[in-house]
């Protein structure tokens, strides 16, 4: 399982013109629920977020309000019929713009905005670390000697750290998504500051990584995972061809059912070679939704499956087209 802490910098960047998209939230939480990472949050970056959200949607909104004019049409040109189609579209696009602006404007003044959302639910299942009075000493000390990270004038990045430290186990890799100079490298923005990283290995015995956004860290660690819907399949998958009782073989087709348009035929391999081999799945091959379910996979990936496979499959289930 990796260990994972994201900078208030990364949240904060969702209410504004974020590298990522929020479907990386969705992700996150997927990856979060089906225990492939342990989110770390402090009480300092959930401060944070909340101080900071307001100033961050005013200026996204500036940028936006900005983002569409008028066109200036020379007179001269103004008898072109691409003129008048360029007023028209133009006129289009500010009604547009004013009609989501109101949208904006109530989601906002509800903080009901996706990514208030998303970020509150990942909040809520995320390891939430608070600060006692020995945190609070160490940090204060960490900011008189000037050891990173952080600044002389703030104590946040010295509490998260002295957080980090004290209530991560031993033996733990930990990665950090931030865009905080205060933890990288001065010679490279994509290395943690070697400082901090010595320190980690010193008194954690672990390795420290960072990144800049989460689209980095998900490309590094989680390749095949492109939508929410993969985490959970990809679990589902592993769960099923894995089962050790037929309530888990049940359980795990339904949530199949429910992303059954996202399995590939990879997907479909893997789950046709669980079904021949877990006697957990094909002892109740003929229960309604264990039927229902690979007959729909059958006929899904039927031109593709070799002909060695579709025979042993037909031998296990006498509806896929064979008898017993």
């Amino acid at each position: 399982m990796l260990h994972l802490f994201i900078d208030s910098n990364i949240y904060l960047k969702f209410y504004a013109y974020s590298d990522d998209t929020l479907a990386e939230l969705e992700k996150l939480q997927a990856l979060v629920n089906e225990n492939h990472i342990t989110l770390h949050i402090t009480g300092q970056v959930i401060d944070e977020i909340e101080r900071n959200r307001e100033s961050k949607i005013v200026e996204a909104l500036s940028r936006f309000q900005k983002s569409v004019s008028a066109p200036e049409i020379p007179r001269f040109a103004m008898h072109f019929d691409e003129a008048s189609e360029l007023v028209k579209r133009s006129k289009e696009a500010a009604d547009a713009k004013s009609k989501l602006s109101e949208k904006i404007q109530a989601e906002i003044s509800e903080s009901s905005l996706r990514a208030d959302e998303l970020i509150e639910q990942l909040i809520s299942v995320a390891n939430q670390i608070d600060f006692d009075d020995e945190i609070i000493g160490l940090a204060q000390i960490r900011r008189l000697v000037g050891n990173p990270p952080g600044k002389n004038d703030s104590l946040g990045d010295q509490l998260n750290w002295e957080a980090l430290i004290k209530n991560i186990e031993d033996e733990t890799d930990l990665h950090i998504v931030t865009v905080d100079s205060d933890f990288l490298s001065k010679l490279s923005k994509t290395q943690p500051s070697s400082f901090i990283q010595k320190e980690w290995s010193e008194k954690k015995s672990g390795d420290l990584k960072t990144y800049s956004s989460l689209g980095s860290f998900a490309k590094e660690h989680f390749p095949a995972i492109s939508l929410p819907s993969d985490v959970v399949k990809s679990a589902a998958i592993n769960k099923l061809v894995k089962s050790s009782n037929f309530a888990r073989t049940h359980s795990q087709i339904e949530i199949l059912e429910e992303v059954f348009d996202d399995i590939n035929f990879e997907d479909a391999i893997t789950i046709f070679n669980g079904f021949l081999d877990n006697s957990q799945i094909n002892w109740i091959y003929n229960d309604e939704d264990v039927k229902s379910f690979m007959t729909k996979l059958h006929d899904k990936f039927a031109d593709e499956i070799s002909d060695e496979l579709d025979e042993e499959l037909m031998q296990k289930a006498s509806y896929l087209g064979v008898p017993f």
